[in-house]
């Protein structure tokens, strides 16, 4: 499209002025197009600096922040530090108290002192379920010890109640009724005696031990003589264990609760299968001694059978080991 000029009588004048104002314009819009693209160009660093120093500024404080986070776990941490250290100053203070009960004894108040008891039990199960605790161990060691104690002053409170308060047997039925149930105790005592260890006592017996096999004997002083074979002897011995063993399995798992018959019935097996048995070994255990594996043959001496002796009657389990 042209630029429109006049035409006519002194027209030339007019197409001079239009040309003017279009380089005048175009001029202005060239300058307002540099100073459009400086201040462009200043939006643009400015927003670089801004940038960059809001990078800086988060460099600068992400320090501060982690300062911040550590603080804010360093106090969580101290807020469940206190409130751990307060159940188990509680838990100390809850075993003074019980301590200080026991250590009275339950004469005074047998009801407290109860409550005491259950109040240990409490405390060793806590310090059992929390063993991360630096002193667990000492306080568990302590209040098991304290809490025997107190089971034992218990039970000497119980036996001082029943001795001063039990009356004798014969003060309520009579002497003679006493006397007549002894005797059948003690008749009791000799059938088990007799019925038990009867098979058994027959082992350490010098009958039967004749034999027309020949081969190596001793006499009744150790020396050799004709008439006892070893073979007899072992098989008496194999035997006696045996039966021994299976009486001791057996009768151990028995429970007679008066310690006084139960004591009674242990001396009683004792003082008939003991000596049987030191003589027999006495008099024949050099013939096994001296030949092959002799302690296949002799295997307790007769301080072991007074020491399982001893566990008879004790009520004892099949899992439960020996004393």
């Amino acid at each position: 499209m042209g630029i429109p000029t006049r035409r006519g009588g002194g027209g030339g004048g007019g197409g001079v002025v239009g040309v003017d104002m279009l380089s005048e314009r175009a001029a202005q819009m060239r300058e307002a197009l540099v100073k459009s693209q400086s201040i462009t160009d200043n939006m643009v660093s400015i927003l670089g600096s801004f940038d960059h120093r809001l990078s800086a500024l988060e460099t600068a404080m992400r320090p501060t922040q982690i300062r911040t986070h550590a603080i804010r776990r360093a106090h969580e941490n101290i807020d469940k530090t206190l409130k751990a250290a307060e159940v188990i100053l509680s838990q100390f203070d809850i075993s003074r108290q019980a301590e200080s009960k026991i250590l009275k004894g339950p004469h005074e108040d047998l009801e407290s002192y109860l409550q005491a008891i259950d109040q240990l039990r409490k405390n060793i199960q806590f310090f059992s379920n929390n063993k991360s605790f630096k002193s667990s161990d000492g306080v568990l060691n302590h209040t098991n010890n304290l809490l025997a104690k107190a089971i034992s002053k218990l039970e000497e409170e119980f036996k001082q109640l029943l001795s001063s308060y039990r009356s004798e047997a014969k003060d309520l039925l009579g002497d003679d009724w006493v006397q007549r149930h002894r005797r059948i105790v003690q008749q009791h005592a000799n059938q088990y005696k007799r019925i038990a260890w009867a098979k058994i006592l027959q082992c350490l017996s010098v009958q039967g031990l004749t034999s027309s096999g020949g081969g190596s004997a001793v006499s009744a002083d150790g020396g050799n003589s004709s008439g006892v074979s070893r073979a007899i002897i072992k098989d008496r011995l194999k035997t006696f264990n045996i039966q021994f063993e299976e009486l001791h399995q057996r009768q151990s798992q028995w429970t007679v609760p008066d310690t006084e018959l139960r004591e009674s019935l242990r001396l009683a097996v004792a003082e008939v299968l003991l000596p049987a048995y030191r003589s027999f070994i006495k008099r024949f255990g050099p013939l096994v001694e001296n030949g092959k594996n002799p302690q296949k043959y002799i295997r307790y001496t007769p301080e072991d059978l007074e020491h399982m002796l001893g566990e008879f009657f004790e009520g004892k389990t099949l899992n439960e080991p020996k004393r």
